[in-house]
C-alpha cells in the first residue's frame, strides 16, 4: 500500500469511531440577509437540550 492510501485508511477508520452527535442548539432560519447600510444583523438561537450549549461565532 503507498502512503496516500495508508492516510486515507487511517482517516476513514479515524473517522468510524466517532460517537453520535446530538444538536441542541438551533438557529431560527435557514438564511440571514445582510442589508449594505447595517452593520450587524441579528440571529435567533434556541437551547431545545436540557444542558448549556457553546456557540461559536
Amino acid at each position: 500500500m503507498n502512503k496516500y492510501m495508508r492516510a486515507a485508511v487511517a482517516a476513514a477508520m479515524a473517522l468510524s469511531l466517532h460517537g453520535a452527535a446530538l444538536a441542541s442548539v438551533i438557529i431560527n432560519g435557514t438564511r440571514v440577509v445582510f442589508p449594505s447600510n447595517e452593520k450587524e444583523v441579528t440571529i435567533r438561537l434556541s437551547n431545545e437540550g436540557t444542558q448549556p450549549g457553546l456557540v461559536q461565532v
